[in-house]
């Protein structure tokens, strides 16, 4: 019965599956036959042969860079392994330095000031003071701006007020002399030009320059500025309301009108009030700096008429053994140390000035702080020496005491 059934139901699933559609089966797609390119994309340009040749050569050539790199390779294997198997070579430190940097060079020989001798100063005026690389400075000049300076003299010493006169006109002569008339003296022509056609001094201070930090050329100098000695004498001698004829500073040559005078309680506190043109040696601030730097160096030919002239010489353009000055008397020691102190109050105000001409100035200050110094323990030494030959007081036997 069971063996029935079951063929029963076998019969009627096949008759089932004979009545369904078959599913349709997916197309094959032929294949490629061996050794020949796919087909050309539709899209895509054909390759040219001229094209088809340049991949194949650069192809070539690469093929032919790696069979050179592997020759190379097997024929240095047994020295690069030998590299490679070598221990490495010891290495020494040391400290670096820096650059080492060429010596710089010490600077020239002085060329210190000397007495004429023979006729050597025949042919000048007889008033003429010391030549300057053949230049002369004029007993008068010098005596003009030595007493403007004594109308405030402070507590400077004479001497010291000889040699800031000393310093300032012979810095004038070595500057003139080492650029001669040429092109200071044109532009001076074309400045007194313009101011007869009515050009302002305060134009011509904005285009040519100034003494001091002010463009127009506004100065204001008291009898004890960082102008310099003769500049100072020739504006407080000028009457205001005038210009002054030109006359020449280490800088240049200078045009100056003087518009005001004011009075002061004392002669120090004077002061003068005007216009300025400095007119400079050279355009080139290389060529003006190296004709200055020879007379911080004393490299002049100075020339003086005696030894009271040499003696008044600033003492960086004498001999050492020339320019030591006597001893001074012990009751100039409160005039010397005021001078110090004054002297060094006017350096510390110049270390932070910009005006033309302050380290001209600070320089000359300097050195004469140093002489003072110098003079100050040389007066002290005197005084110790005086103090030390007093002899002592006696002493006196003690007196017995006296019997009842």
């Amino acid at each position: 019965m069971v063996p029935r059934l079951i063929l029963g139901s076998l019969l009627l699933l096949g008759a089932a599956a004979a009545q369904s559609p078959t599913p349709p089966l997916p197309p094959v797609t032929p294949p490629v036959p061996t050794g020949q390119p796919p087909a050309q994309d539709p899209d895509k340009p054909k390759p040219t042969p001229e094209s088809e040749l340049a991949e194949l050569a650069k192809e070539k050539a690469r093929l032919e860079r790696e069979i050179q790199y592997v020759k190379e390779r097997a024929k240095n294997s047994k020295q690069m392994l030998a590299d490679k198997l070598r221990s490495p070579d010891q290495s020494y430190r040391s400290i670096d330095a820096g650059v080492t940097k060429a010596p710089i060079a010490p600077p020239p020989t002085p060329r210190y000031a000397r007495l004429a001798t023979g006729d050597e100063m025949a042919s000048f005026p007889a008033d003429t003071m010391l030549l300057v690389n053949g230049r002369p400075i004029g007993r008068s000049v010098f005596d003009l701006v030595m007493a403007h300076m004594k109308l405030a003299p402070g507590a400077e010493p004479e001497n010291l007020r000889a040699q800031r006169v000393l310093y300032d006109l012979v810095a004038t002569e070595a500057m003139s002399a080492h650029f001669g008339e040429s092109e200071a003296e044109t532009v001076l022509g074309d400045v007194l030009t313009q101011l007869d056609k009515g050009t302002s001094m305060q134009e011509l201070a904005k285009k040519h320059g100034s003494v001091g930090a002010t463009p127009d050329g506004r100065f204001e100098a008291t009898r004890n500025s960082g102008l310099g000695p003769r500049f100072e004498q020739i504006a407080f001698e000028t009457k205001p309301g005038t210009r002054a004829r030109p006359f020449r500073n280490s800088r240049g040559i200078v045009v100056l009108q003087v518009d005001s005078f004011e009075k002061g309680e004392t002669p120090e506190l004077d002061k003068v009030i005007g216009t300025a043109i400095q007119i400079s040696h050279s355009s080139d601030p290389g060529t003006l700096a190296k004709a200055q730097q020879s007379i911080h160096l004393a490299q002049m030919d100075i020339i003086v008429r005696d030894a009271d002239v040499m003696a008044l010489l600033p003492r960086q353009w004498k001999q050492p053994e020339a320019a030591a000055a006597p001893t001074m008397a012990a009751a100039d020691l409160a005039g010397l140390r005021e001078a110090m102190a004054r002297i060094q109050v006017e350096i510390d105000k110049l270390a932070a000035s910009t005006e033309a001409g302050t380290q001209e100035r600070r320089t000359m200050l300097e050195t004469q702080l140093v002489q003072i110094k110098e003079a100050i323990k040389r007066t002290e030494a005197g005084v110790v020496e005086v103090t030390d030959e007093v002899p002592p007081p006696k002493k006196q036997d003690p007196t017995p005491p006296k019997k009842d």
